[in-house]
């Protein structure tokens, strides 16, 4: 191949992946701004909703099982590129460390928090009364907020360098 035309396959693997990763950070969004508060507050939407939380949140475990699915493909999308990347012309730091960020996070919530907190959802609804249950929701949501801060960062930065070159 000609190297305008390896230029431009580049290029358009780069925009490629860029729609991917802007596309995982509004699913990320989408999922924990506009869908939980709304499963969290269905009998303010449908006002004759008896859903108990335990019952809401099944809704939202299995939601998010679901994107688990999607992330696990996501992070094996995310390696190969940015090693690929790193490998082929080499990487910024923030690239760098946005990546290994957004995988970890997504790792850490597909591999610990999802398991666990099915684990937990299975055992019934005393179970997720519990200050364990809490305490672990609380670290997945901050565990959420880091994978989207993540992938932001690694997209923009993205965006900026092609801009540049």
């Amino acid at each position: 191949m000609n190297k305008i035309l390896k230029s431009k396959i580049r290029v358009w693997i780069e925009i490629t992946y860029i729609v991917l990763i802007l596309s995982f950070s509004g699913l990320i969004l989408t999922l924990g701004a506009i869908v939980a508060p709304s499963v969290f507050g269905s009998e303010l939407i449908i006002l004759s909703a008896n859903l108990s939380n335990f019952q809401e949140g099944q809704l939202m475990l299995d939601m998010f099982s679901k994107f688990s699915y999607i992330a696990s493909y996501f992070i094996f999308i995310v390696l190969l590129y940015e090693l690929y990347d790193y490998k082929s012309k080499g990487s910024d730091k923030i690239i760098i460390f946005s990546a290994l960020f957004l995988i970890a996070s997504s790792l850490l919530f597909t591999t610990y928090y999802m398991p666990i907190l099915t684990q937990m959802q299975e055992l019934g609804e005393i179970s997720t009364n519990s200050e364990s249950f809490k305490n672990i929701h609380i670290q997945s949501e901050f565990n959420f907020k880091i994978m989207f801060l993540s992938v932001l960062v690694l997209s923009f930065r993205r965006l900026f360098l092609m801009r540049i070159s």
